[in-house]
């Protein structure tokens, strides 16, 4: 007859199991679900700042990375929230319809009459009021341009007689202007999801493993140190 006898020396699956059981408490999973999609809203920032050149070719502003800095996460009770702290962000996702009027001018601080849309490199990214030197060209149906008009050398002979100007527009003036909505300021939801499924399993497998929380947290303050300095890890 065969006897087997089965001596326990150290119980390695307990710990484990409470380990897990403790991070997957809300007020330890929901941070990391909350950074998990911030990161990805973060890459997909980056990803457009380094694909999107301004349509005039002008110096860049840098508006996505400005975008992504202003990308954070907080947890309000039983959920984490994303948010994006940057001007215009809603309007480029949702799209919509802008009108002249709603907001003061910054010259005269009256309700402003016409949008000022950037015509060249020079003026992307600066208001009308940042070039005193400007006059408002006219046209049959009113004012459309605002324009850095300067004399010509030589006039130029045209059916309504001589032209003794040239004109270099910087801003066409519009009512309004309608924006449409780009779906990709921000990562589908499939590419959140694989993002979240990674993130998930990857903190499951570090809960499992007795002490890998930790030194993850403790690469993570070296990473914030070295970056409060300008390095890197």
């Amino acid at each position: 007859m065969l006897t087997v006898t089965l001596t326990v020396t150290k119980n390695t699956a307990g710990p484990a199991l409470a380990s897990l059981q403790e991070g997957l408490q809300p007020e330890n999973l929901l941070p990391v679900l909350g950074e998990s999609v911030m990161n990805s809203v973060r890459t997909n920032f980056q990803d457009l700042e380094d694909s999107r050149p301004n349509y005039l070719n002008a110096p860049r502003s840098h508006y996505y990375s400005a975008a992504r800095a202003a990308t954070s996460y907080i947890v309000e009770g039983d959920v984490a929230i994303v948010r994006i702290a940057q001007v215009g962000i809603r309007l480029r996702y949702f799209g919509g319809d802008v009108v002249a009027g709603v907001n003061p001018s910054f010259i005269s601080n009256e309700p402003t009459k016409f949008l000022t849309i950037p015509a060249t490199a020079e003026s992307y990214n600066h208001r009308a009021a940042d070039f005193p030197d400007l006059k408002v060209l006219w046209g049959t149906n009113g004012p459309y341009a605002l324009a850095r008009v300067t004399p010509k050398i030589m006039a130029t002979v045209t059916e309504q007689g001589p032209e003794t100007e040239q004109a270099e527009i910087l801003f066409w003036l519009k009512d309004e202007v309608h924006i449409q909505g780009d779906r990709t300021m921000l990562p589908s939801d499939d590419r959140l999801q694989l993002d979240l499924r990674r993130n998930f399993n990857s903190y499951v497998r570090a809960l499992l493993d007795p002490g890998a929380l930790d030194r993850a947290r403790h690469r993570a303050k070296e990473k914030e140190v070295w970056a409060a300095f300008g390095g890197g890890m």
